[in-house]
C-alpha cells in the first residue's frame, strides 16, 4: 500500500479484500498486508523509507516486519483500514461500482 492508502479507497481493491477475507476466515487467518513506510522520525528514531509487512499469525496474533530496527508498519494504514466503507469507494466506471456494491 502507498503512503495515502489509495487501495482502500478503490472498490475493486475492497472487493478483492472481501473475497480473500471470506476464504481466510474459514481458516482462522485474515490478512497479510504490505505497506510503504515513508522516511521520517518515528519513536525518536530516524527511519529511512522502506517496505513493511503486517502478517497475520492466526488466532489473533500479528507480526510486523521491517528492514530497519525501530521501523514499524505505518499506523495510518491500520487506521484507514478500520474506517473503510465500501459505499464510499471509487471506481473508474460507475457501472463497475454499482455491480460490486450489488455483489457484496
Amino acid at each position: 500500500l502507498d503512503e495515502n492508502v489509495t487501495a482502500f479507497q478503490r472498490i475493486w481493491c475492497m472487493l478483492e479484500a472481501e473475497v480473500c477475507g471470506d476464504q481466510r476466515r474459514q481458516r482462522d487467518f485474515w490478512y497479510d498486508i504490505a505497506a510503504w513506510l515513508p522516511q521520517g522520525r518515528y519513536h525518536n528514531r530516524d527511519i529511512r523509507a522502506q517496505p513493511t509487512l503486517l502478517l497475520d499469525g492466526g488466532s489473533g496474533s500479528v507480526k510486523e516486519i521491517a528492514e530497519q530496527e525501530g521501523a514499524k508498519f505505518p499506523d495510518k494504514v491500520a487506521l484507514v483500514a478500520v474506517d473503510m466503507d465500501i459505499n464510499n469507494a471509487k471506481a473508474a466506471r460507475e457501472e463497475d461500482r454499482q455491480s460490486i456494491l450489488a455483489f457484496v
